[in-house]
């Protein structure tokens, strides 16, 4: 087992088959590369829902 830090989709799933998302210390996310899509992931990585109100907070402006 290993633990790899990044916030880029393409290295993770190279190194992993298996994911832990963390945000602010708290998990937000977790599964395996089957179970976890390239939106999903991207989203994840970006904070979670967090982003996503973050986003459409945005997009209403």
């Amino acid at each position: 087992a290993i633990i790899f830090i990044t916030h880029n989709e393409i290295h993770s799933r190279l190194v992993g088959d298996r994911y832990t998302f963390l945000a602010l210390g708290k998990v937000i996310g977790a599964g395996t590369s089957d179970e976890i899509g390239n939106e999903e992931m991207r989203r994840l990585m970006a904070g979670g829902a967090e982003m996503g109100d973050l986003e459409q907070e945005l997009a209403e402006i």
